[in-house]
């Protein structure tokens, strides 16, 4: 960096060593001689070193501001609606200098919001401060690089009834939250784990992101399911269990059957139950009340399902019932031809005609009922079948 001053004629020498500068730093002053030397020139030998010294000379230096080139290399982030990027900085200083490089108000930027790889970065207003600074101008207040901005991770979660499907389908489902007010719309159908009542993970299936119908401001592109959750909730099935009555003879007593119905899924497997099921009353009638108690189910599908009602009513009929009487041969007596029981039958004659009716009341215990009525006789006594009825209607004549 060092240049001597006019010396003798041509002349020349050679300069070695180095000289130590009062300082690093930019400016022009003088410089101790450190290991400098002078020594004969190579070629014609004319310049003798020894002809020549420093002493009484001047010895100046000047220091120049070094260039320095500050580059940047852009950081990948996920996107996030702005075009703001981050970068990190290095330049050419020397080594050990005292610098601090700042892109003046975070100026850094990608080209667009939206995800993409090796996406543009500018950064703007470069500067230094730091000890050194003023050891170097910047070449460049600006720099160029690249970074990738990646999709927003979107969960999805929801809940249904039990359909005894192993359907996920979008209208059941929603999207965690997007960034700032954007919008998207989800269409297809998830495949859950098994059809079942309870909370799982899903397979994605068909479901896909689409952008939101309104201002655009939503766009699929830059959301994924991928390295998100998604889980589904699937609750109990309210069943309802109907009963049909079962018509019956009337037996003196107020118990009924039924058959049972319900509003189960169809395919799935389980056994509705009653406790018991009772008529109001135990008579005779058409569209009678039954009440049907401790309704419930079991089966391998009945976790799916919650039972809506433990009762229920509906109707049934008990019909009358016909006894058959017999006529003994040897006594005026009657039969009950179900039970073989028999009863005296008080007549004023064993050979009545058919058009004739005993006026007397026979009162005859058949299958532990009290009968009584008129008897009409419809031909010889002896052997003839009868039709009875008791005090409350509930047997009729058989037509005999």
């Amino acid at each position: 960096m060092l240049s001597l001053s006019s010396l003798v004629g041509s002349e020349e020498l050679v300069l070695s060593g180095s000289g130590v500068l009062t300082n690093k730093n930019v400016g022009t002053g003088t410089f101790s001689l450190g290991s400098l030397a002078l020594g004969n020139a190579l070629g014609d030998g004319s310049g003798l070193a020894s002809n020549y010294t420093f002493t009484g000379g001047t010895e100046l230096a000047s220091i120049t501001a070094r260039a320095l080139t500050i580059s940047a290399a852009g950081v990948n982030r996920v996107y996030d609606g702005t075009t703001s990027a981050t970068v990190t900085l290095s330049d050419t200083r020397v080594t050990n200098d005292v610098l601090v490089l700042t892109d003046n108000s975070t100026a850094a930027s990608f080209d667009t919001k939206d995800v993409g790889t090796g996406k543009a970065v500018t950064v703007t207003g470069l500067r230094l401060t730091g000890t050194d600074k003023d050891n170097y101008t910047l070449s460049s207040a600006t720099a160029a690089t690249t970074a990738n901005i990646t999709p927003y991770v979107v969960s999805l979660s929801g809940s249904r009834i039990y359909d005894g499907s192993t359907t996920a389908s979008s209208s059941m489902l929603s999207l965690s939250s997007l960034v700032g007010s954007e919008e998207l719309v989800l269409s297809g159908s998830g495949v859950l784990t098994n059809k079942n009542v309870g909370t799982g993970t899903f397979s994605l299936g068909s479901l896909a992101l689409g952008n939101a119908l309104g201002d655009g401001s939503g766009l699929a592109s830059n959301y994924t399911f991928t390295g998100g959750t998604e889980l589904a909730s699937i609750t109990a099935r309210a069943l309802t269990i109907s009963a049909a009555g079962v018509n019956r003879v009337y037996d003196g007593t107020t118990s009924a059957t039924v058959t049972l119905s319900d509003t189960r899924v169809t395919g799935d497997s389980f056994t509705d139950s009653y406790t018991s099921a009772s008529f109001l009353t135990k008579d005779v009638g058409m569209g009678k009340s039954v009440m049907v108690m401790g309704l419930s189910f079991s089966g391998s599908d009945a976790g799916n399902y919650a039972l809506a009602n433990s009762t229920a009513e509906t109707t049934a009929d008990i019909t009358v019932d016909t006894k058959t009487i017999v006529a003994s041969s040897n006594n005026n007596s009657l039969r009950d031809s179900s039970v073989g029981m028999t009863a005296n039958l008080i007549i004023s004659s064993p050979s009545h005609s058919s058009s004739e009716v005993v006026s007397q009341m026979a009162k005859i215990p058949v299958d532990s009922i009290l009968l009584v009525r008129p008897v009409l006789i419809p031909g010889p006594a002896h052997g003839h079948r009868f039709s009875v009825r008791d005090e409350a209607s509930n047997l009729w004549p058989a037509g005999n």
